[in-house]
C-alpha cells in the first residue's frame, strides 16, 4: 500500500519538477539553483515527506478528506509553498525584475504538486467527497 503512495508522491515531485523545468525554459525561472542527484534526491525526498504529511492530515482529519482532490491541492500547495519559501528565500537569489514571475512559477509548480498527491491519496484511500 505504501508503494502505491511512494509513487504518486513521486509522480506529484516530477509534475512539480516538469513545471519548474518548462518555467525555466521560458525563462519565468531564473534562479541559481544548479541541478545534480543530491538535490534531485532531495527534492523527491522533500516530496515524499510532504506526500505522506498531506496522507496522514487526510486519514485523521476526515472532514478535510471529504474535499474534492482539486481543492485539497489547491490549499495543500500554497501552503506547502509559503514553507518552501520560508525555508528557502536565504539560499536561492532571484534578479529583483524577475522575483514575482519566478514567485508565481514556483506557485504553480507547488500546486501542481498538490493537485497529483491528493488525487493520489484520494484514490488509494477510497474517500468519497
Amino acid at each position: 500500500m505504501y508503494l502505491k503512495y511512494s509513487i504518486g508522491f513521486f509522480l506529484a515531485s516530477l509534475a512539480q519538477g516538469g513545471v519548474l523545468l518548462l518555467a525555466s525554459a521560458l525563462g519565468v525561472l531564473v534562479t541559481d539553483i544548479r541541478v545534480s542527484f543530491g538535490a534531485a534526491v532531495y527534492f523527491v525526498l522533500a516530496g515524499q515527506l510532504a506526500g505522506y504529511l498531506l496522507w496522514y492530515i487526510l486519514d485523521n482529519i476526515k472532514q478535510i478528506g471529504k474535499m474534492l482532490p482539486w481543492v485539497i491541492g489547491l490549499f495543500y500547495g500554497l501552503i506547502y509553498w509559503v514553507v518552501a519559501i520560508a525555508v528557502l528565500r536565504h539560499f536561492v537569489k532571484v534578479p529583483k525584475d524577475m522575483v514575482l514571475p519566478t514567485l508565481l512559477s514556483g506557485m504553480v509548480a507547488f500546486i501542481v504538486y498538490g493537485f497529483v498527491a491528493a488525487y493520489s491519496i484520494k484514490r488509494f484511500l477510497r474517500i468519497e467527497a
